[in-house]
C-alpha cells in the first residue's frame, strides 16, 4: 500500500507498506539501495527510514518512509506509468547495527482501491484557482472567464488531454466548460484560460444585485484533468476555492 503523507513543490513524502520473508534486527532500520516505479527508477533521498512489525506467520510488515525530489523525477516515468495499476519495486539492503540483510520486493498497486491513500489536500500545492470573471451581459446569458493555475514541479513538460470543469457558487452550478490538449511547461506555474458562459438566471439567483452594478463573491472551482501518460490517461480531481467576480 502506498500512502501520500505530504506533498510541497519540491518534495513528496510517501510510505510505502510491504510484507518481506526477513530484515535485519531492530523495529527502526535503514535501507539503502533503488526504488522503482514501472522499473524506473526514482529519486529517493538515501538513506531511508524504515519501521518493522513482525507478523505472526513469521514474515515482517515494513514501512519504507520515501522523500521524493520531483524535480529530479526521470521523464521516461511518464511514458511507463498510467491507467488502473503501477508496479513498484525496492531493491538494495536492509540495514541496523553491523546487520545487513538484502531486499528485493516488487508489488502492483491498483488505483480506485486501498493500495493508494492520497489525500484530497494533495493537489493543493499543484494547482490554484484564479477566479472567475463574468461580463458582457446578454439577455438570456453572461459570458466570462476564468483562470486555473497549475505548477508543474518536473524537469519535463506535462500534456493535458481533457480539462472538464464547472464553477459554483455554494451549492448552486454557474457554469460548465471544457479544453482540450493543453502543455504545462517544467518547473512553473502554468496560467490555463478557461472559457465560461452563465445563464444569467443562475447568475443573478448567485449573485443578486452585482449582476448590474459589478461585485465579488466566492465560488469554487470543480475539475477533472486528465494527463497523457504511456499507458492509459490519468485523471486527477481538482477542488478549489477561489472570487468569482461580476463586471461593470
Amino acid at each position: 500500500m502506498l500512502e501520500l503523507t505530504a506533498a510541497t513543490r519540491e518534495r513528496a513524502a510517501v510510505w510505502l507498506r510491504t510484507v518481506l520473508p526477513r530484515v535485519a534486527t531492530g523495529d527502526s532500520q535503514t535501507f539503502l539501495g533503488e526504488a522503482a516505479v514501472a522499473g524506473v527508477p526514482v529519486p529517493v533521498e538515501q538513506p531511508v527510514k524504515v519501521s518493522v512489525q513482525r507478523r505472526a506467520d513469521g514474515t515482517v510488515d515494513a514501512v519504507f518512509f520515501l522523500d521524493l525530489v520531483l524535480r529530479n523525477t526521470p521523464s521516461l516515468l511518464l511514458g511507463r506509468v498510467g491507467g488502473r495499476s503501477v508496479e513498484f519495486s525496492l531493491r538494495g539492503n536492509l540495514q541496523s547495527g553491523n546487520v545487513s540483510v538484502p531486499v528485493w520486493a516488487v508489488g502492483t498497486l491498483k488505483a480506485g482501491t486501498g493500495d493508494f491513500r492520497i489525500p484530497k489536500t494533495a493537489v493543493l500545492p499543484f494547482a490554484r484557482f484564479g477566479g472567475a470573471r463574468f461580463k458582457g451581459l446578454s439577455f438570456s446569458e453572461t459570458e466570462g472567464e476564468a483562470t486555473a493555475l497549475l505548477y508543474n514541479p518536473f524537469a519535463f513538460p506535462l500534456d493535458i488531454k481533457d480539462i472538464s470543469y464547472t464553477i459554483l457558487s455554494g451549492d448552486r452550478t454557474l457554469c460548465t466548460g471544457a479544453r482540450h490538449g493543453i502543455r504545462i511547461h517544467p518547473g512553473r506555474e502554468n496560467e490555463v484560460s478557461l472559457p465560461v458562459v452563465a445563464k444569467n438566471a443562475g447568475l443573478v439567483a448567485a449573485v443578486g444585485s452585482a449582476v448590474g452594478s459589478g461585485g465579488r463573491i466566492e465560488g469554487r472551482l470543480i475539475a477533472s484533468v486528465t494527463l497523457k501518460t504511456g499507458g492509459e490517461d490519468t485523471t486527477l480531481p481538482v477542488d478549489l476555492p477561489g472570487a468569482i467576480e461580476v463586471m461593470k
